[in-house]
């Protein structure tokens, strides 16, 4: 009888690979977080969830999104400190952006004050998070409809 001994790392890829596409299935979309640690670029590829050529894609967009972002958030004050973006695909397998970003997703702080304007204020005890929400509101929304 020849059995191995120690971990049979295709047996993890092929069961972890097998349950994640059974609870992509089973709920429409798949949150790649467990646990609170997300997955990263390298389980993504050895899971068989992305190919190489659509990881790039995926930071060609984070990066164009960025590009886009940071000087309209300069424009009106704010650093945008940094952000997380989820990408999902649709029925045809093709890769779409699906997420928001706002105060609960992106680090937004008062360039001349330093003050946090997102959920920094409340995981450090700021107080007054819907304030720091609002003033972000309030920026964009003078931004544009100015």
């Amino acid at each position: 009888m020849d059995m191995k001994i120690g971990f049979d790392n295709e047996k993890y890829l092929k069961e972890q690979s097998e349950e994640i596409r059974r609870r992509a299935g089973k709920y429409g979309r798949l949150y790649l977080e467990f646990g609170g640690k997300l997955i990263n670029d390298f389980h993504a590829l050895a899971l068989g969830l992305v190919s190489e050529k659509e990881l790039a894609e995926i930071y060609r967009l984070t990066g164009k999104i960025n590009d886009v972002l940071v000087p309209i958030f300069k424009g009106i004050g704010i650093t945008l400190v940094d952000f997380k973006v989820e990408f999902g695909r649709l029925p045809d397998g093709s890769i779409v952006l699906s997420d928001d970003i706002t105060p609960d997703s992106a680090r937004f702080w008062d360039i001349e004050t330093g003050m946090k304007l997102d959920k920094d204020r409340f995981r450090h005890d700021n107080g007054k998070v819907g304030q720091g929400y609002n003033t972000v509101y309030e920026r964009l929304k003078a931004e544009l409809n100015g």
